[in-house]
């Protein structure tokens, strides 16, 4: 249940971040994969691809502290909490940069 929760928050603000976006493609791609990271340890990766505004210069250190927020409604906790839960999952979570505008959040867990 909390795993869900960590995903609906990232796609949630992927959605949120293509509000304001003109003459690009809309929508968020979430994808999923299996991946093995030694002979007996597998993760699951799990990735929300949004088209949108993308990360203002300067908040990529800041945005999983809490009480950090660049919207204008936002609380500033969701991805606060988002890494709280996978990292008590033993799992890692983070973002890059899309070539083509926007932002990859994403996080794995063991399996």
């Amino acid at each position: 249940m909390r795993i869900q929760q960590v995903a609906l928050n990232i796609i949630r603000n992927g959605m949120e971040a293509m509000v304001d976006v003109d003459n690009r493609q809309r929508g968020v791609l979430v994808t999923t994969a299996l991946k093995s990271q030694s002979k007996n340890q597998q993760v699951i990766i799990f990735n929300v691809i949004d088209y949108g505004v993308g990360i203002a210069d300067g908040a990529e250190k800041y945005l999983f502290d809490p009480f950090h927020t660049t919207k204008k409604n936002g609380m500033g906790i969701g991805l606060s909490i988002c890494q709280s839960i996978i990292q008590d999952h033993g799992g890692d979570i983070g973002f890059r940069s899309n070539s083509e505008g926007g932002t990859t959040f994403y996080f794995s867990i063991p399996v």
